[in-house]
């Protein structure tokens, strides 16, 4: 019976080693599951360091772009200022080739006049023709006529003279002089035309008194092909002038073409603006979805963090709970080494993270500055803003898959709590199985303690009954030495054997009936049925007492062995508690993983008291961060206003006046810049959600 007992106890605690190693291995994968959580958010907090390098990249490029914006609307103001210029440039040329168009228009009337007195001038010679033969007293005065005639020809000479050369420099000197000389011209014109009305009253006098001689018929023949000559001269001046006119016509084109040109350069910068100002609003739009994404974001960063307090608090119960069920189990040793493994790890990332927060302590002192230093630079403030609001746009989509990621390692955390709290619930029952069989090992280890001292003594007796049963055969052979002579008493022997074991079979039949006794008088003393059998036996004292022996030994011996069978059976039930409490007291941690889980109680609560003041700490950086949101709103207002102020100062100064005509250049109210935005500070990260993971 111990042996088979021992070969069960050897299979269950075979079966109990397949179980441990089984759970050993789920734990193992717990942390290697633990340890990938932590690879991956190593990689996180690396890519986190990787996006704020290329936040620094691109608002250095953000800052040259805004330089370059500014240089830009230099340019755009200055080529501005040159149109205007040029604007009052073609005005002034299209007014001078106006005067100009106008004084050939006079010119040309003049030669028509000239014409006519040429006219004039043949009718005269007719009727000096006439007056000839008339009177030759007159040829003195005729002579006389003809001298300051022809003084009065070279004064229009010479002034027709000045008239080219006013008119070739008409086109090398500037507009004033231009003017000046038309002056001139005009003033000139007009002595000429009250020179040529002299002359058409001493003509009509010499009419009146040209009454020459032949030979000075001819002398006027001469004079009129001189002026014949004259007049083609005064043709070809025309002719110049005419040239002149054409020369300032194909300028006046010149400008045009120039004029022309500018004006495309203008509406092209006019256009650059405009898609400048949809980038602007593009951007402005994608602003707003980016600060619904970040207030969306914080949102969830709350409900997380509402979220990891009840985990934390429920964490902190669970180690409560299994702090008093570790003091009983031995076999949790490994996984005890491994949570200690765990708690260092844990205690390096709050040391990080401790470091982290004044890292970004510091990031805020530096923002403060640069805040600082924007308001002196309030000029290239906006340009800057706008850029920064671009890249938050690209920084929002960064923190979109940053908090997917989060999202994941959430979900693969949520797994990982809910296999903790399936090990938990099993624990739990465990420990009340434990509980319970704790108590059924005491009841039995009683009853073991008092069923080894019964069977102790009935093995005593055992042994004494088998010494008496001995000495019993050896009399019995004496008595056998003694009564082998005579043949009667064999057949005496033979037939009180039959009746022995005739009696045999009645006290088994008396002992099933003692089992389950259906006499009412079981208390009377049996006694045999055939006295004259017991009156045979008892002539003989030997066998008389010899049988008397046998049937006490034999009611003895039949006890024994109720008895033997009773103890039989008790032993193989206390055999069967015996297994069973050893397979439970297998599974029974001893008192070193106590005093090891004690010491582990108070590291964890030690543990403990450092979260609670590290989150402490948190709650005053978050008070912080809180302040210096409220200040760079305050500055946000402030720069807003003093953006207003210098657009307003720059409306002022640069557009007095607004055309009506779309093509000019656009009002600073068309091109609204965006409000200005910094980049949000980041929330610290709560170390006490890396310990729970």
């Amino acid at each position: 019976m111990l042996e088979k007992s021992l070969k069960t106890l050897k299979h269950e605690a075979e079966t109990f080693n397949a179980e441990w190693k089984r759970k050993a291995d789920a734990v193992k994968v717990a942390e290697a599951l633990l340890k990938q959580k932590e690879v991956t958010l190593r990689e996180s907090k690396t890519r986190m360091e990787k996006y704020l390098k290329q936040y620094d990249v691109l608002f250095r490029t953000t800052h040259q772009f805004t330089e370059a914006m500014e240089n830009q609307w230099q340019k755009n103001v200055e080529l501005q200022k040159e149109n205007t210029q040029t604007e009052g440039t073609i005005r002034a040329k299209e007014e001078i080739v106006a005067k100009i168009e106008k004084d050939c228009v006079k010119i040309e009337q003049l030669v028509a006049l000239t014409k006519e007195k040429i006219a004039e001038v043949d009718l005269v010679k007719g009727s000096y023709y006439w007056r000839m033969n008339q009177s030759a007293s007159n040829v003195i005065a005729f002579i006389h006529f003809y001298c300051t005639y022809f003084i009065m020809v070279e004064k229009i000479d010479e002034k027709k003279d000045a008239c080219k050369h006013s008119l070739n420099e008409l086109v090398n000197i500037t507009i004033e002089v231009e003017r000046k000389q038309g002056e001139s011209i005009k003033k000139t014109l007009d002595d000429l035309l009250r020179q040529r009305e002299l002359v058409n009253k001493m003509l009509v006098r010499a009419a009146d008194t040209a009454q020459g001689t032949h030979d000075l018929t001819k002398i006027k023949e001469n004079t009129m092909k001189n002026l014949e000559n004259e007049i083609n001269g005064y043709r070809q001046s025309v002719k110049q002038q005419r040239d002149m006119v054409q020369q300032l016509v194909s300028e006046r084109d010149r400008y045009d073409k120039e004029a022309e040109v500018a004006n495309r350069k203008y509406r092209a910068a006019v256009e650059e603006a405009k898609l400048q100002d949809l980038q602007v609003t593009s951007l402005q739009d994608k602003i707003t979805e980016g600060e619904t994404r970040l207030k969306q974001q914080q949102n969830l960063y709350e409900a997380v963090r509402s979220d990891r307090n009840l985990y934390s608090k429920s964490l902190i119960e669970s180690q409560e709970e299994i702090a008093d069920m570790k003091r009983k189990f031995k076999i949790m040793n490994h996984q005890i080494e491994q949570l200690k493994e765990e708690i260092t790890t844990k205690d390096h990332c709050l040391v990080k993270e401790h470091f982290d927060h004044h890292k970004v302590d510091k990031d805020k002192e530096t923002l403060k500055a640069e805040l600082t230093r924007i308001k002196k630079q309030i000029q290239s403030s906006e340009q800057i803003i706008a850029n920064q609001e671009q890249e938050i746009s690209k920084l929002a989509s960064i923190i979109q898959e940053a908090d997917d990621e989060k999202q994941r390692q959430m979900k693969e955390y949520n797994a990982v709590i809910n296999d903790r709290d399936n090990l938990r619930a099993q624990l739990i029952l465990r420990n009340e199985e434990l509980k319970a069989l704790y108590e059924k090992i005491k009841i039995q280890k009683s009853t073991l303690s008092i069923g080894q001292v019964q069977y102790l003594e009935r093995v005593k007796d055992v042994q004494h009954l088998q010494k008496r049963v001995q000495d019993l055969m050896d009399e019995h052979k004496k008595t056998q030495n003694q009564i082998a002579c005579t043949g009667d008493l064999k057949a005496e022997l033979l037939r009180l054997e039959g009746d022995l074991l005739q009696e045999r079979t009645k006290i088994k039949a008396l002992s099933e009936e003692l089992d389950h006794p259906l006499n009412v008088h079981r208390w009377r003393k049996l006694e045999g049925s055939d006295p004259k059998r017991l009156d045979m036996v008892c002539s003989t004292t030997i066998l008389h007492q010899s049988i008397r022996k046998i049937h006490s030994l034999q009611k003895k011996l039949i006890k024994k062995c109720e008895e033997t069978c009773m103890k039989d059976l008790l032993i193989v039930e206390k055999e069967k508690l015996y297994v069973e409490l050893k397979n439970v007291l297998a599974r029974q941690p001893g008192p070193e993983v106590a005093e090891q889980l004690l010491v582990y109680q108070d590291n964890l609560k030690k543990k403990q008291s450092q979260m609670k003041g590290m989150e402490n700490e948190l709650e005053m950086y978050k008070a912080q961060v809180r302040e210096y949101k409220h200040d760079l709103q305050h500055i946000d207002r402030d720069m807003q206003a003093l953006r207003d102020k210098w657009f307003n100062s720059l409306q002022v100064d640069h557009f007095p006046e607004q055309p009506q005509d779309d093509t000019q250049f656009p009002p600073t109210q068309a091109i609204e810049k965006p409000k200005p935005q910094l980049p949000a500070v980041p929330a610290p990260i709560d170390d006490s959600m890396f310990a729970l993971m």
